[in-house]
């Protein structure tokens, strides 16, 4: 009796000394990046939380119907003289003949295109009517991207002081707030 009772005390004994060992590592456990994101991700308003795509769809009511396709672009320079207002459309691993030209009605509605691309927007969008009309959205929308990764930063450098830390969250912070953050029920 006495060897059974000894015995129920030592396993008990080792049980708490195992919960203490992990209790001491969680607690001085970091939060992910990720975590971080969704918790400011959480706090942020509506409209921030609304996807670059989705701004620029609102904002041009009824427009020129362009198709931004997969693969690198290249946008000559304002100068050119017959290509200024073109831009050029390139797939991997395709030879260079296989380049696709997207020519457009004025150079801001290519410069519109370009940055479209170049924050990963794909597929059809539409562009306003007019040249100056295409100006406006790209000013607003260059405006909207400089505020959005503003804001990114400093919600990122109020839940961390690692310099590293900061950075990736305030990257991951910008990706949602350009694409959209990706729902749970995509990756299960």
């Amino acid at each position: 009796m006495y060897l059974e009772t000894a015995n129920h005390f030592r396993q008990i004994r080792i049980v708490e000394v195992q919960k203490q060992e992990q209790r001491t590592k969680s607690e001085g456990r970091e939060f992910r990046t990720d975590e971080l994101a969704a918790d400011l991700w959480d706090s942020l308003p509506d409209e921030d939380k609304q996807p670059l795509a989705a701004w620029l769809a609102n904002e041009v009511a009824d427009g020129l119907p362009v198709n931004i396709p997969e693969g690198q672009a290249s946008l000559p320079d304002a100068s050119d003289f017959l290509d200024a207002s073109t831009v050029f459309f390139r797939t991997p691993g395709a030879d260079k003949s296989a380049v696709l030209k997207i020519q457009l009605p004025s150079r801001p509605h290519a410069e519109l295109v370009y940055f479209a691309w170049q924050q990963n927007i794909h597929g059809k969008f539409a562009l306003p009517k007019t040249e100056k009309a295409a100006r406006e959205l790209l000013t607003g929308a260059m405006a909207r991207l400089n505020a959005l990764t503003t804001k990114a930063n400093e919600l990122a450098r109020s839940r961390t002081s690692d310099e590293r830390k900061t950075t990736d969250l305030s990257r991951l912070l910008v990706h949602w707030m350009i694409n959209g953050k990706p729902s749970r029920e995509k990756n299960k």
